[in-house]
């Protein structure tokens, strides 16, 4: 037992894949729980059907016999010889006594014609004579002796000559003759039209009655109980069954009394009130009697019938009244079908017994299902109780062979269930163990890899796994970034590659770019933040600005265009866009709408001047249209805050047709930037020469010129003070200030280059004397750092920052974050928070304090401070004063 836990604990995973699996096996159960119950109830439900079928057709035989037994005695009644003869024996003539033989001979063809039921026929007039088919008997003897019924005697059947009742019907009851005993139904017609009254009677076997319903009882099972319209048992096939029973639940069930109470003179009150309906419609039917003078006796007897029918007792009027003139089978026929709705529905309301056949009624200890119908002659209901545990028995043979079918479906699951848990598990196992192995990485102790579970060792490892990968994918991001802005200045500033490598770039655009078409158009964004972007706006707000600045002209010209922006120096931006050549230019006078909409509310912050290129086929097209892009763009003049020059626009330096303007390539910078390290004087001096002439064969006016100069300053002045050299100390400000400004005249451009000259000359000098150390990025990273602590109480934005350490903001930004991890705008904001939680604990208030940090825009501050410490500076100016008075009220 303890291997078996201890194989447990150690592969919980195993077994909860293995339980997991076993768990879907419960539909099999399911199903043949399902299944088995749907086809008991089903069978059920045939059986019910098919015994409903069976009950009506025993009950349509048994009303043919009863109606042909009345057919047979209004024929009887009807006869003529019956007519003259059939009286007592004290009103008989010596010509009535020479006929008598007569009588029995009619009442031999009565019964001849029913001998196929009936078991005796007999007729009486008065208590001395009965006849039989076989001749005359004595009346006591016959009663007494012959035909003796035992529940009834010879005098209840004198009392029947003065009866009332026209028709009677005697209930099952014992009969001894010389051939033995019998139970049988006496049905008793009288006639009390004539001068003497007479009696009939008809006796059926019981025997004769079940043996029409041998189709329900031949299976042993099924038990039939007979009633009348009044409740009264007529019949039962099996006198051990508890069929009182049976019926006081059907009663109960039907919301009736289980046992009506009986009256003073006990009887039951439906029992009494029939007979009351009964005797009030037999006086009717004597003075119907009496006022009939002449006429048929069979007519008088049909309406007796109708007449009694009316009473209530049970005998439908329709029926009989249809057997009383016209013996027509068809009309008894269409007489039951037009009360079979009735009786269906008094049925259900009076019996008891639900519309469902599956419903089931409990009988003592054993439960039964009912089926029922109503007579349409008599109103006799027919009941056949069927053991609800016949069906289960009936249907063993299907459970056998479900229960069968799920054990093997079971076995087979858990078989597959074992593989396939073992198949899922074992890799699982695997990968959690390379993922916990110690080259992976995971600091696992002891403990923790005992207990830790497979899936908390791969989610681990899965999740160290995803970070690897963001890093990774972060890192190719800006890799691929890098080469992507690093190959495409090369290609703008003209730079020979080979054809590898233009390949390359054209594969990396087309899958990072999602650059599909051949053609290409470069646009030069130039934006100028004017003096109020500086006094109105706070300098954190500031940075972030230009620093999405990249971020905000992608994501307003990309829902128009395919581009890529770079950025090229301070707030200096190329987009290459990749279209084809119809439909351009709508397209990027589109974007430059947008942009236009967004920044119209700007234009007291700042000036965009954009120069679009021309539309140029082929990877080598970026280079020409980039040349065109930044021509069209040094053609602007001072004028709106928003302008846009296209190259291919009439007046513009690419609209003419002419290729000129200043070109300061990457390679001439690399070229530059070599030369300072070397300290060549000679080298720099013949490519500046060059540069200026090359520019000079373009037409370049002076003003570009002078651009090509300040070009080549910036990078001079970077160089210099990332080498740690003090630009000041190598040229005089105002000398500085000469360099950059505009040149109108040759002998302005004259003055500025030979001041860039000396620039480079007092550089190289300074390099070839020097050894110091070449500049480092962390370096940087820590004087960017001292720079901010030192004056991040005033007013400070990225371009001061940038130009005190003479790089680019892109660059400053980057070289701080991957030393401090940490934006700078970021720990500019926590350096002036840090502050101001110090300002709070005084009394000073909340707008001095925003002053003193650094924030001169009051909402500004309460944004910042409530992201970084989660509440606003009041509410946490009162926690530091609470803390404050406990700390008071704190013995020492």
């Amino acid at each position: 037992m303890t291997k078996w836990l201890a194989l447990l604990s150690v592969n919980k995973l195993f077994f909860k894949i293995l339980l997991y699996f076993l768990s879907l096996l419960m539909l099999v159960i399911i199903i043949g729980v399902f299944s088995y119950t749907n086809y008991v109830n089903e069978f059920k439900r045939d059986y019910q059907d098919k015994l409903t079928m069976n009950l009506q057709s025993s009950a349509d035989a048994i009303d043919g016999y009863l109606q042909m037994i009345h057919e047979s005695g209004v024929g009887f009644f009807g006869d003529p010889v019956v007519k003259r003869l059939l009286k007592p024996r004290d009103a008989y003539t010596e010509a009535d006594l020479g006929e008598l033989q007569l009588l029995p001979q009619s009442v031999g063809r009565t019964s001849y014609s029913l001998n196929r039921f009936i078991d005796e026929v007999f007729v009486y007039a008065d208590d001395r004579s009965v006849f039989t088919g076989s001749g005359l008997n004595n009346f006591d003897s016959f009663f007494g002796k012959f035909y003796r019924y035992l529940d009834y005697d010879a005098d209840y059947w004198r009392e029947q000559l003065d009866s009332r009742s026209s028709i009677d019907i005697l209930y099952p009851t014992t009969v001894h003759n010389s051939f033995g005993t019998k139970r049988v139904i006496s049905f008793i017609a009288t006639n009390r039209d004539s001068a003497y009254p007479a009696v009939m009677v008809a006796t059926i076997r019981e025997r004769m009655l079940l043996r029409t319903m041998e189709v329900i009882l031949d299976s042993g099972v099924n038990q039939v109980v007979v009633v009348d319209a009044q409740g009264e048992r007529v019949l039962s096939s099996d006198p051990d069954f508890a069929a009182d029973e049976a019926l006081r639940v059907i009663r109960g069930e039907s919301g009736g009394v289980a046992e009506l109470p009986a009256r003073a003179d006990g009887e039951l009150p439906d029992r009494r009130d029939a007979k009351v309906r009964l005797a009030s419609a037999e006086q009717e039917l004597h003075r119907a009697s009496e006022s009939m003078m002449s006429g048929d006796p069979a007519l008088q007897l049909a309406q007796e019938v109708s007449v009694y029918s009316d009473a209530g007792t049970g005998l439908r009027q329709t029926g009989l009244a249809a057997v009383g003139v016209e013996t027509d089978a068809q009309i008894a026929t269409a007489a039951r079908a037009d009360v079979s709705a009735e009786q269906e529905s008094r049925l259900e309301s009076d019996s008891g017994i639900p519309a469902d056949p599956a419903t089931e009624l409990r009988v003592g200890a054993v439960s039964y299902t009912v089926a029922s119908v109503t007579s349409g002659l008599y109103g006799w209901t027919y009941y056949a109780f069927t053991p609800v545990d016949e069906y289960r028995r009936q249907a063993s043979g299907m459970l056998d062979l479900i229960v069968g079918i799920c054990v093997l479906l079971c076995v087979i699951g858990g078989l597959f269930s074992f593989v396939f848990s073992f198949r899922i598990y074992n890799p699982i196992r695997k990968l959690g163990e390379v993922l916990a192995h110690e080259e992976s990485g995971l600091n696992w102790g002891e403990q923790s890899r005992a207990h830790a579970g497979d899936l908390q060792r791969i989610g681990s490892g899965i999740h160290e796994l995803i970070s690897y990968r963001l890093r990774y994918q972060h890192e190719l991001h800006a890799l691929t970034q890098e080469y992507l802005d690093q190959s495409l200045i090369q290609l703008m500033h003209g730079i020979e590659r080979r054809a590898e490598q233009d390949e390359e770039l054209v594969r990396t655009m087309r899958q990072r770019l999602a650059f599909d078409q051949s053609g290409y158009v470069c646009l030069v964004v130039s934006v100028e933040f004017l003096p109020p972007f500086y006094q109105d706006i706070q300098d954190v707000d500031r940075i972030v600005i230009q620093s999405k600045l990249k971020k905000i002209i992608d994501g307003l010209l990309r829902d128009f265009m395919t581009i890529y922006v770079l950025e090229s120096g301070k707030n200096n931006f190329l987009c290459v866009v990749n279209t084809a050549a119809d439909g351009a230019r709508s397209s990027i006078e589109q974007g430059l709408e947008r942009l236009v909409q967004t920044f119209i509310h700007d234009w007291a912050y700042c000036r965009i001047h954009i120069g679009v290129g021309k539309h140029h086929e082929e990877l080598q097209g970026i280079t020409r249209s980039y040349r065109e892009a930044l021509t069209a763009l040094h053609t602007i003049e001072d004028g709106p805050p928003f302008m846009v020059r296209y190259a291919d626009d009439p007046g513009s330096a690419g609209g003419a047709g002419g290729t000129g303007g200043a070109h300061y390539s990457f390679a001439d910078e690399n070229r530059l930037l070599n030369l300072l390290k070397i300290g060549d004087k000679d080298g720099l001096t013949g490519l500046t020469e060059e540069l200026l002439e090359r520019s000079e064969k373009r037409s370049a006016p002076y003003r570009v010129r002078a651009l090509l100069l300040g070009e080549m300053y910036e990078t001079a002045l970077r160089y210099s003070r990332e080498r740690g050299m003090d630009p000041e100390e190598l040229l005089a400000g105002e000398e500085h200030a000469r360099i950059a400004s505009a040149c109108e005249r040759p002998e302005d451009l004259g003055q500025s280059r030979a001041l860039l000259l000396r620039l480079l000359h007092a550089i190289a000098d300074e390099e070839a004397g020097s050894q110091r150390p070449p500049g480092r990025s962390a370096e940087l990273a820590q004087t960017i750092r001292q720079y901010v602590e030192a004056h991040y109480t005033s007013d400070l934005y990225l371009e001061s920052i940038a130009e005190q350490m003479g790089v680019s903001m892109k660059y400053a930004s980057r070289v701080f974050k991957g030393k401090y991890d940490m934006n700078l705008t970021d720990y500019i904001s926590w350096l002036r928070i840090e502050r101001a939680k110090e300002l709070l604990a005084g009394e000073q208030t909340i707008a001095e304090v925003s002053e003193q940090c650094g924030f001169y825009n009051r909402t500004t501050f309460l944004r910042t401070f409530k992201r970084l410490e989660g509440v606003s500076p009041n509410d946490y100016r009162k926690l530091i004063r609470k803390d404050e008075g406990r700390d008071q009220g704190t013995p020492s």
